[in-house]
């Protein structure tokens, strides 16, 4: 593989050209998390960026999203709801 300019390392991620791109990146990964995009005002403090400039913020959250044709992580829907809430334990069964 020949070295690239990308944020992931692979050619199928194109390396964000646009100034405001580089200074959003820059923001949310700041290593101080005092002065990180986002730290004082929150989401409104991303959504303020000039990258989002034009975004309907409303019309997004009113959005439903769309059905996912494949089961996240491959699992089945029985199994993904399973995960999401597994039957209690009796803590006098379980052997620590």
């Amino acid at each position: 593989m020949r070295a690239s300019n990308s944020f992931v390392g692979t050619e199928e991620y194109i390396a964000p050209a646009s100034l405001s791109v580089r200074q959003l990146m820059y923001r949310l990964l700041h290593r101080d998390p005092r002065n990180r995009l986002g730290s004082r005002e929150g989401a409104n403090d991303i959504k303020k960026h000039p990258f989002f400039l034009g975004v309907n913020w409303a019309l997004i959250r009113c959005t439903k999203p769309p059905r996912l044709d494949a089961p996240v992580f491959g699992r089945s829907e029985a199994e993904a709801a399973q995960l999401a809430d597994p039957a209690p334990v009796d803590s006098q069964i379980v052997d620590f």
